[in-house]
């Protein structure tokens, strides 16, 4: 990829390519990651891409034919998966004895990274709500379905995995997107928003020797529904954490958290 593709052909691109946090938060020290750096775009230029997913681009602008997923009938109505969730301990065949446990292990220790943190705080929140009962979809508009509501969950650290100067700015992106439904099967024609709530999750440890986040009680949410949001920034792409704290007075914790979304729900 020679040059920055137009924005107008962008579906989702490599994040191998991109160099930047795929969770949406952009921050001084993000450690430039591949060829994409030099693009100088942010987070919310960028969406993963599996070569051959259906509904989305190619870098270079060119579209991926659509393919038909598996019959949906017997899925929850309000949680589009066709993916059970798999056992740590099955055995990985022909790996002498070696278990999807072992794997999930050894490549996904680093819960501190920016990307694997993103998907963590989606478990953290999804474990608070109960709707964990099938896999991730990776390439859906939302982040978890919860009682027929959208929910789109954003992350961010003071201290990456990588080797800081300084604490990062705390930044989430919020703009709108063109967003892959997986129920439906479509992607959409202009970009939006997706979700009717977000949930704006900030691991907030300063000091870098106490880092430990696996610490959820340690962990702030910000719960914001969708209209608020708009409301207060109207249509800009990324949102900084004094601004957020503008809209949230004060953040809850995890005990809090299910019932701040019911609220912001409405539920």
């Amino acid at each position: 990829m020679s040059e920055k593709p137009r924005r107008d052909l962008i579906g989702r691109v490599d994040s191998s390519e991109a160099g930047v946090d795929a969770t949406g938060v952009v921050g001084e020290d993000t450690k430039p990651r591949g060829r994409g750096s030099k693009f100088g775009w942010d987070a919310e230029d960028i969406q993963i891409v599996v070569p051959g997913r259906p509904g989305v681009f190619t870098g270079d602008g060119r579209p991926v034919p659509m393919v038909e997923h598996t019959d949906t009938a017997s899925l929850p109505a309000d949680r589009f998966s066709n993916k059970k969730k798999l056992p740590a301990e099955q055995v990985v065949p022909g790996l002498d004895g070696a278990t999807l446990g072992d794997f999930w292990s050894w490549a996904y220790s680093d819960i501190l990274s920016n990307t694997n943190r993103g998907v963590f705080a989606e478990f953290v929140v999804g474990r608070a709500l109960e709707v964990l009962d099938y896999a991730r979809e990776e390439w859906d508009a939302v982040d978890l379905y919860y009682r027929g509501k959208k929910i789109e969950v954003k992350s961010a650290a003071y201290w990456q995995s990588w080797q800081q100067r300084r604490l990062s700015k705390i930044i989430y992106g919020i703009g709108k997107k063109l967003a892959y439904d997986a129920q439906s099967n479509t992607q959409a024609t202009e970009p939006l928003y997706s979700a009717d709530c977000y949930v704006f999750a900030l691991y907030p440890e300063k000091d870098e020797s106490k880092i430990d986040i696996l610490d959820i009680p340690r962990w702030h949410f910000y719960v914001v529904p969708t209209a608020v949001l708009i409301d207060h920034v109207g249509e800009l792409k990324t949102l900084s954490i004094k601004r957020l704290e503008k809209i949230v007075n004060e953040p809850c914790g995890i005990g809090e958290l299910r019932a701040k979304i019911d609220a912001a729900l409405r539920l």
